[in-house]
């Protein structure tokens, strides 16, 4: 993780960002630090017994 504007760290997070600025990349892109991709710690994709990022896109739709 960069030294971006958000830090997010759970699913909570990004429904609140979301929230405030209307939407966010889930992937990096073309606008730096604009993604849950490089705003969110490595360690919380793909990990054992944690629900990160990839786990958070269902909930994140049904808030919507």
């Amino acid at each position: 993780m960069s030294d971006f504007l958000f830090q997010i760290k759970s699913v909570g997070d990004v429904i609140r960002l979301v929230d405030h600025i209307g939407f966010l990349s889930f992937f990096e892109n073309h606008i730096p630090g604009f993604s849950v991709e490089e705003c969110c710690p490595r360690e919380l994709w793909f990990a054992e017994r944690v629900d990160g990022p990839w786990e958070w896109k269902g909930p994140i739709v049904f808030h919507a």
